[in-house]
């Protein structure tokens, strides 16, 4: 099914209005589309997709836009994650400000989000897509259980050291997520999303990371192991 996403870019003044996804397409595969957009590597792609008021998921590589409910005129937010990129140089630094509506707003509003879903659950074969996708989100932090990976370990994100604090499931996204502590001003959260405390650091110094999406080793020191 084909779903329209505003995507936003936290170096870019432009905005990307209705932006034409394939909900079945691989994260990674978004990453690529978004690479043609705005020029920021996949790698140095952090995206964080806004279903609703307060309800923000770090969207992982594994998994596709149908597996966390994407539809029509959700934000899709792009961070680039590397310090050296080019691409903010010839943008902005910070997100346009976005429109904001009370809940008795937009619950006026005909076709609300809520709305759709009440319908939605009314039909059985949405509830059994449901029940499937909360299975393949069991399975993944089932499989990911067995990634040698400990708190308190120290990991590379773009070459530089982080700290684990946290492993486990969250609210926003499915499987295991590892929470770290990054340089000052490198991250996006002080470890507490939806009012929910899943570790503690400094204001911008913390990310939710999916294993792959960091490193247990330097790049230099993979490739003096690779030259061996």
């Amino acid at each position: 099914m084909i779903i329209k996403l505003n995507v936003r870019h936290n170096y870019l003044k432009h905005r990307f209005i209705e932006i034409r996804f394939d909900s079945e397409l691989p994260i990674k595969d978004v990453k690529t589309k978004i690479y043609t957009m705005t020029g920021t590597p996949q790698r140095s792609q952090k995206l964080i997709l806004k279903r609703g008021e307060g309800d923000l998921v770090v969207l992982t590589d594994k998994l596709t836009l149908r597996d966390y409910n994407a539809q029509d005129g959700m934000e899709l937010d792009v961070y680039d994650q590397n310090q050296y990129s080019v691409v903010r140089d010839i943008g902005s630094k910070e997100l346009p400000p976005v429109p904001q509506v009370s809940d008795e707003q937009y619950f006026k509003c005909k076709n609300n989000v809520v709305y759709q879903i009440q319908q939605k659950m009314q039909d059985p074969e949405y509830q059994q897509l449901i029940l499937s996708q909360q299975q393949q989100r069991e399975l993944a932090t089932q499989q990911e259980l067995q990634n040698d990976v400990h708190l308190n370990q120290i990991v590379f994100v773009n070459n530089q050291e982080a700290l684990v604090k946290f492993i486990g499931t969250v609210h926003f996204g499915a499987g295991l997520f590892y929470g770290v502590e990054v340089p000052f001003g490198s991250g996006c959260t002080n470890g507490t999303e939806g009012g929910v405390i899943y570790f503690s650091c400094p204001e911008n110094s913390g990310m939710f990371l999916k294993f792959g999406d960091f490193q247990i080793q330097k790049e230099d020191e993979k490739e003096d192991e690779d030259e061996l």
